[in-house]
């Protein structure tokens, strides 16, 4: 195919274009609006090939490129594509190889600023075709433009940045919300396990508790007491009942405990004898029997020994009168 001079006046030049940009390796990084990034890894003062060219779908004649000269600009990865500042010396290095045919150039890159240095800005290469008597651009169909390009330092920190790539904001955050569901689900998995143990010993708690109220509750032995709190207690219980009902309640309790009427006498002499009064005669149980529980007016006993008693206390009474 025959090849026409670019430079020709009154031609038509076809868009120049990155055909190959080479690299250490490609990372998916989002951007601000959370849009995926395509950026080339390189490390810096090691060459990569940027390879320029038209179309492959333009039909037009092809210009040959050996009648270019070619300037690169290293700009900032951003809409103005800002070119990077310097002093003395420019922060990259090309060199320029114009293939045979002229239908590519591959332009040979340095860089030497790194990523880090500026904010973690990434960069862009600005091809421009000049004039080569002038050095004047030609044109902005003769314009290129690099794909964003991360400088690093060592190859050894893209092994540790690779597992670590950044992903769409709506992916952290859908990784950040599961993450605190499992927990979330994790905690309530643990609560559930804690109620059914509280309660497990609540159940224990309660079957034994009844247990423990059967022995505290046994009965305390008794306590023994005298012959005088016993009697004490006794007259106690008879202060507040009639005559009676006195009477009543002693005649019940003697035949409940099947006392017989020696019994009832000897009991007679031990309470006169508490109070001073003379002791009768012993009554023997071959003596005929005297009802002890049947009212009467007086005595019938064949010798009472209250008799002489109550016959002192008579004179005494009448010897006042």
């Amino acid at each position: 195919m025959n090849r026409y001079n670019i430079l020709a006046p009154a031609i038509a030049l076809p868009q120049l274009v990155v055909l190959k940009q080479n690299c250490l390796a490609e990372e998916q990084i989002p951007n601000k609006d959370g849009d995926i990034t395509n950026v080339f890894v390189v490390v810096k003062h090691s060459p990569f090939i940027v390879q320029l060219g038209f179309l492959p779908t333009y039909n037009g004649p092809q210009p040959d490129l050996n009648c270019l000269s070619f300037d690169v600009k290293l700009v900032y990865d951003s809409p103005e594509e800002k070119e990077v500042d310097f002093i003395k010396h420019k922060p990259f290095e090309f060199r320029v190889k114009v293939d045979p045919s002229g239908t590519f150039v591959n332009i040979e890159c340095r860089l030497k600023v790194l990523t880090s240095q500026l904010e973690d800005m990434f960069f862009r290469l600005r091809f421009v075709g000049l004039d080569p008597i002038t050095k004047r651009p030609i044109g902005p169909q003769l314009t290129a433009i690099s794909e964003p390009i991360k400088v690093i330092s060592k190859p050894e920190q893209l092994r540790k940045t690779l597992p670590t790539q950044k992903r769409k904001v709506n992916d952290a955050l859908v990784h950040v919300l599961d993450r605190i569901e499992n927990s979330q689900s994790h905690q309530k998995d643990l609560l559930d396990h804690l109620q059914s143990q509280i309660d497990s010993l609540k159940s224990m708690l309660q079957e034994e508790l009844p247990h423990k109220k059967m022995r505290t509750t046994d009965p305390e032995p008794p306590v023994e007491c005298s012959i005088e709190e016993t009697f004490a207690q006794m007259l106690k219980s008879l202060e507040n009942e009639t005559l009676e009902t006195r009477s009543q309640i002693l005649k019940k309790s003697l035949s409940d405990l099947h006392i017989t009427n020696e019994d009832t006498f000897e009991f007679v002499d031990i309470f006169n004898a508490g109070l001073g009064r003379p002791i009768g005669q012993q009554m023997f149980s071959h003596g005929p029997k005297v009802n002890f529980f049947q009212p009467s007016s007086e005595c019938r006993c064949q010798q009472c020994p209250h008799r002489e008693e109550l016959m002192r206390v008579e004179d005494f009474y009448s010897l006042e009168l």
